[in-house]
């Protein structure tokens, strides 16, 4: 999912910073990286094989936020795998993580809706 901000006046530095302080607060691994005109932020959390890629294109007048979370493949492949051979665990934590995720998603948006309102300059 994404969502797009015109006219806000937001340094995106600034902005950036309270995205990868948001994930690290939550035990997340963030790197980051210049792609396509913008910047791409891979948080992971490996305990738990989860990761998110965030990113931010654009200028501070007109930019968007992609939001993608994901579970690794190791967890899907063997929760399925496993499935096969009475490993019906792994299965339900497989959907505790996608309630997870979704719960983190949410969260995310709010969190940034209030950062973007914060640092605008109108």
């Amino acid at each position: 999912m994404w969502k797009r901000w015109r006219n806000k006046k937001v340094s995106l530095d600034i902005l950036a910073r309270h995205i990868v302080d948001f994930f690290s607060k939550k035990g997340f691994d963030v790197k980051s990286s210049k792609a396509n005109g913008g910047i791409v932020y891979l948080a992971r959390l490996a305990d738990q094989h989860v990761e998110v890629v965030i990113k931010i294109v654009g200028d501070k007048n007109d930019f968007k936020i992609e939001f993608a979370a994901k579970q690794t493949r190791f967890l899907t492949f063997f929760g399925n795998l496993l499935t096969m051979i009475g490993g019906g665990s792994l299965v339900l934590r497989n959907a505790q993580t996608l309630v997870s995720l979704d719960r983190l998603e949410s969260d995310f948006w709010l969190f940034i809706e209030n950062v973007v309102n914060d640092l605008s300059v109108c």
